[in-house]
């Protein structure tokens, strides 16, 4: 009977990786048969993780250069100041909404091709 002794740490860190790398060679194997969908989900999911970072940096701006002069200073600001900061704001979370409706349409499509195929090869 197997203890649990039996096993050492460097033959469970062995059998990880090598169900590591054969779980990160299959997932290989359904890119190479999907490409292009998973390119563009990735590349959506790379614009939402920049957008999120623009984000803060936008909004950070819009609070040093418009909100906390107006309340300090106590000058109203011009119509146009406010517009533009506002339009800063909405386009990048418009961008962001983009990417993040992208990433889940392309990775949705990438997995339901590979499913079929999966399922085009079990009846073949």
């Amino acid at each position: 009977m197997l203890e649990t002794t039996d096993i050492t740490s460097a033959d469970a860190d062995g059998a990880l990786g090598r169900v590591l790398r054969r779980g990160l060679a299959l997932i290989g194997t359904y890119i190479r048969v999907h490409p292009a969908p998973f390119a563009v989900a990735v590349g959506c999911a790379s614009v939402y993780a920049a957008m999120t970072v623009i984000s803060s940096i936008v909004l950070g701006r819009v609070t040093d250069r418009l909100i906390t002069p107006a309340l300090t200073d106590g000058e109203p600001l011009s119509g146009r100041t406010v517009l533009d900061g506002m339009a800063m704001i909405v386009g990048v979370a418009g961008i962001r909404a983009l990417g993040i409706v992208g990433r889940r349409f392309f990775a949705g499509m990438f997995t339901g091709r590979t499913q079929a195929t999966l399922r085009n090869r079990v009846v073949e």
